[in-house]
């Protein structure tokens, strides 16, 4: 009998974090309800990760998919491999060194299923010590930064945790990631998906985000500029989107500062 098709697909996206990406498998494994199924990308990584990715493939053939690149391509291509294997209604997002936390999934999809306007939903994040597992603060958790739409992702700067991000697979859009922006790449992902119909936001914290040396949070104050290229590219693609028009004008004063987001 084949397979159920599945209503979520976990997009896991690696590159050098073997030391956590089996603890984040495990964290989209345990998730409840489904079916659920898991995509992870690695991205031609140096260190363990392909050996233990591989491993998680093996046991579980029927949930656990890789593709394990052989040349490093960069986040936006890595995750454009991951999109084409995605068979689920909905794809939820999740970077190797973060974790999905109990209850995450059947939120989204209950909240999808609710509002079919709905075409991107986020939620709360714990942030926390990777060394000591400390919990250091919450994201995404204040009902007065909640975005509701693209022209709000783009004025304020977008979902600050990947881990949080879950997408209606029919409003992704045909270039996917662009791969011509680097660290950007996913914000521009986030407000393309969001022109196609509304944000929901759940205030509880569903996800588990490591803060440690080599997060790209740390790189994220030197790439203002690329934050502006952004809104060039924006600019030129909708240039009939008048609510993007505004939010860019009101989003460019501080987006030196709103780079500073974490994923």
């Amino acid at each position: 009998m084949a397979e159920p098709k599945p209503i979520v697909t976990v997009c896991l996206l690696c590159c050098d974090q073997g030391a956590f990406v089996a603890e984040a498998i495990e964290s989209a494994l345990n998730q409840e309800g489904g079916p659920f199924e898991i995509v992870v990308a690695d991205d031609a990584s140096f260190d363990e990760s392909l050996r233990i990715i591989s491993r998680y493939a093996e046991r579980h053939p029927n949930r656990v998919r890789a593709i394990l690149a052989k040349e490093r391509a960069g986040s936006a291509q890595n995750a454009n491999r991951a999109l084409q294997l995605c068979r689920g209604d909905f794809i939820a997002f999740l970077a190797a060194d973060d974790l999905f936390l109990s209850g995450k999934l059947a939120a989204q999809v209950e909240q999808f299923r609710s509002d079919p306007s709905m075409v991107l939903a986020y939620h709360g994040v714990e942030v926390c010590d990777d060394r000591t597992g400390r919990a250091l603060a919450l994201m995404d958790t204040d009902p007065a930064d909640t975005m509701t739409s693209a022209a709000d992702l783009l004025r304020k700067g977008g979902i600050r945790n990947g881990c949080s991000v879950a997408v209606r697979c029919a409003a992704i859009p045909k270039t996917g990631f662009d791969t011509t922006l680097n660290a950007m790449s996913d914000w521009s992902f986030q407000i393309e998906v969001a022109l196609a119909g509304r944000v929901g936001w759940l205030p509880k914290a569903f996800g588990r985000y490591r803060r440690h040396g080599s997060n790209m949070t740390n790189r994220f104050a030197r790439l203002a500029s690329e934050a502006e290229r952004l809104l060039d590219i924006l600019q030129s693609r909708y240039p009939d989107r008048d609510d993007l028009k505004r939010a860019a004008s009101e989003a460019a004063p501080g987006l030196a500062l709103q780079t500073t987001r974490a994923y």
